[in-house]
């Protein structure tokens, strides 16, 4: 348990290291790679291009939301 515990802080760490700046913009970065990943959904001919859709929402919405908890958790540290 400790060693998870240790892995958490220094991730913590890394991300308090990180400025505002990169939160917004890798949230940013998954509202567009989601935006693409529907341009996939709707365009495709095969079952290759729905998965490529399905790998494309998972790492959009994996961006989206790791950038918007480090932007409330910045935003709640200054207040």
């Amino acid at each position: 348990m400790s060693a998870i515990q240790r892995w958490v802080k220094r991730d913590d760490a890394k991300l308090a290291a990180k400025p505002m700046s990169w939160f917004a913009l890798r949230s940013l970065l998954g509202v567009l790679i989601l935006v693409k990943a529907a341009h996939f959904a709707l365009t495709a001919t095969g079952p290759g291009g729905y998965a490529l859709a399905a790998l494309f929402t998972a790492a959009g919405l994996a961006w989206l939301v790791e950038g918007i908890t480090g932007v409330r958790a910045r935003l709640s540290e200054k207040a």
